[in-house]
Formats: structure tokens, C-alpha cells, sequence
């Protein structure tokens, strides 16, 4: 069963899944080589004392050595990944696109675990303004 017939890739809107997949796997290649620059700059002394660095907690001279060789490792995976997807497209080979799609499959997993929490969030935050409307002073002025 085909699901989409169309496919939007993060720039452009393809008329036929092919492309689009294509399309995708280059992104997939970009984005990987641009996260394993910014590690191996953070790995080698780069700033990395920014909130919304990947690498914030991380000790430069022990953690961030096995978490920056875990990042790169898995970047590398999925650049080989994207490249199986573009050959397994223009050969026509469907196991070139088992790795990338159980790497999307856990990617979907994390997705649904991150909405989950912000379902979370909304609640506590619904709950907090619950609250704050029950506590705030509701004082009616009369003049004569």
C-alpha cells in the first residue's frame, strides 16, 4: 500500500515520491555533515558553553570525547545510509532502504516520546492556569 503519492521534501514540493526521497537523502547527507563539523569542533576545545549547544553539559576533557565519537559515528551511519537510499532508488533495490528506515523508525519513537512530554507540559501548564485564575483577586470598585 502506497501512502503518498507526493512528496515534500524540507525545501521543495516533488511530484513523485522518488524524487522527493531523493531529495531527502541529500538532506539527510547535508545535515549529518554539518552535525559532525559542529562536533568535531566541539570535540577539539570549540565553544560549547552555550545553552542551545548539543554538547552543553558535556566535560570537554572526558564525556564529551565518548558522546562527540557516538555522534559522529552515528552521523557517519546515516550519511552511508542516505547514500544506500539514492543507489537502492536508481538501481531499484528495496534492502538499500531497510537501514534508513528502521533509523527513521526509532527516530519516529523519540518524536513520540518528545510529543508526549510536551502533552505533559500542556497539562501542567493548564493546571498552573487553572490556578492562577482561581487566586487572582476579583475586586469589583463601586463608586457612589
Amino acid at each position: 500500500m502506497v501512502a503518498i503519492k507526493t512528496c515534500w521534501s524540507p525545501c521543495i514540493v516533488h511530484n513523485n515520491v522518488k524524487d522527493g526521497s531523493i531529495a531527502v537523502a541529500g538532506y539527510t547527507i547535508a545535515a549529518s555533515v554539518v552535525s559532525i563539523t559542529l562536533t568535531i569542533y566541539a570535540m577539539n576545545g570549540g565553544d560549547s558553553s552555550q545553552l542551545y549547544s548539543p554538547f552543553f553539559e558535556a566535560d570537554v576533557r572526558s564525556s564529551l570525547y565518548y558522546y562527540g565519537l557516538m555522534t559522529v559515528a552515528f552521523f557517519v551511519f546515516m550519511i552511508f545510509s542516505a547514500v544506500g537510499i539514492i543507489y537502492g532508488i536508481q538501481q531499484s533495490l528495496r534492502p538499500t532502504s531497510c537501514t534508513t528506515i528502521q533509523v527513521f523508525f526509532f527516530t519516529i519513537i523519540y518524536w513520540l516520546w518528545a510529543a508526549y512530554n510536551y502533552y505533559c507540559w500542556l497539562c501542567v501548564y493548564s493546571q498552573y492556569m487553572i490556578i492562577y485564575k482561581m487566586q487572582s483577586p476579583n475586586i469589583e470598585l463601586l463608586y457612589p
